[in-house]
């Protein structure tokens, strides 16, 4: 999970979010906490890492999903 992450930064909802009303509103009311450029980057992160460990490399490769570079990842379970 990307905490702070929320589908209005992460989908086609892109013409809603720039109205700046729209994104004040959003943020004040909490639901937009996190830079949409931000959450690309961590999203970047975890797909490559993860296609690294394991499509690019041998078997029983893995992933370590944490990084002090990306403490927005929170691991569930």
């Amino acid at each position: 999970m990307i905490a702070g992450a929320n589908h209005y930064t992460f989908s086609d909802d892109g013409a809603l979010l720039k109205s700046r009303v729209m994104r004040g509103a959003l943020r004040v009311f909490g639901k937009l906490k996190i830079d949409g450029r931000r959450q690309l980057a961590v999203t970047a992160y975890c797909v490559r890492g993860f296609f690294d460990a394991y499509l690019k490399a041998s078997s029983g490769s893995s992933f370590e999903v944490s990084s002090t570079l990306y403490p927005e990842i929170k691991i569930l379970n």
